[in-house]
Parts: structure tokens; sequence; C-alpha cells
């Protein structure tokens, strides 16, 4: 056990492949794990456009398209790629590495992720 209580234990590290999508839950909540030039990126998988489900994203190119209407992310910056300018942007959140796990670092009753 973590004797850190933000700490939420998402995938094992090994699981954790290059541009592809994984899914993990914590605390209800959905989140996309994936590994972009060796470095892995964590954020919710709820769209901050209109909802939809980044876990069944592809990834091309070091964006991620969200299935339900198009939108492109950049995996690098967050910034939303397509369409143009819409402010819209991925927001990565904090993790750490343990023991061959990787855990998404947020605090009790946090639901602004």
């Amino acid at each position: 056990m973590l004797p850190d209580p933000n700490l939420h234990r998402l995938l094992e590290l090994n699981k954790i492949r290059e541009n592809r999508v994984h899914y993990a839950k914590v605390e209800g909540a959905p989140y996309v794990v994936t590994k972009l030039d060796g470095t892995i990126k964590v954020f919710s998988a709820i769209c901050p456009h209109a909802l939809g489900d980044l876990s069944y994203g592809t990834i091309v190119e070091a964006q991620i398209d969200c299935p339900s209407h198009g939108w492109r992310f950049d995996l690098n910056t967050g910034l939303c790629q397509w369409p143009d300018d819409t402010g819209q942007r991925l927001k990565f959140l904090e993790t750490e590495e343990h023991n061959g796990w990787l855990y998404l670092r947020k605090a009790p009753n946090d639901y602004s992720l």
C-alpha cells in the first residue's frame, strides 16, 4: 500500500503500448492512458468538446481523434487540431510510477478532471 491517499492505481506499466489507447477508471471517472515517444500521457476519457468517449478514439501521428464528432487533439500539447481555433484542449494529469504500476495523482473528491 502506498502512503499517499491521493495516488490511485491505473495500469501495469508493461501493458502500456506506444500510440495505443488504454482505458482506466478511478473512482468512477474514465481516463485514457497512452504512450507517445516513450512518455506516458493520461487525460480524461471525456472529450472536452461534446463529452464523447475518447477511449474509443484512434491515435494517428501524435493526435487522438474523438469517435463522436471527429475532433482531433494533439497529444503533445493537448490543443484541438481540428477544427482549428476552438480553444478546447485535453488536460494532461499528473502520474507517478511505483513497483511496475502507473498511478494517477488525484485529490479525494476532485471531480474537475
